[in-house]
């Protein structure tokens, strides 16, 4: 049976760039790393949420998100923006609170 190819030194081996809307089938911690860091960075690109103190904990694809926001229709931005990110089954904002405003 033929062996793979050797790089040699000075050469990369090449890869195949992987689908990000269809992620290869990882196991079950490898794919809460994945959700969290598409999770984070979907918060993170939109423009009304990206200043927001946003926890998100993923397990088994269940997204559970925590912290301080300042305006009570950031709570459902963010679920909505947290349910678009494919592989989440479920997602919880009961501990997502807004942060009593300062008076000046």
């Amino acid at each position: 049976m033929p062996s793979a190819p050797t790089p040699t030194p000075g050469s990369a081996a090449r890869r195949e760039p992987v689908n990000q809307k269809n992620p290869p089938p990882i196991t079950a911690g490898a794919n809460d790393f994945y959700l969290f860091t598409a999770v984070r960075g979907a918060l993170t690109n939109d423009a009304e949420l990206k200043t927001a103190n946003i926890v998100a904990d993923v397990r088994n694809g269940a997204v559970a998100l925590s912290g301080t926001i300042t305006d009570p229709k950031q709570k459902s931005r963010a679920e909505q923006i947290v349910r678009g990110v494919q592989g989440v089954k479920t997602v919880t904002t009961s501990k997502l609170r807004v942060a009593a405003a300062t008076q000046q």
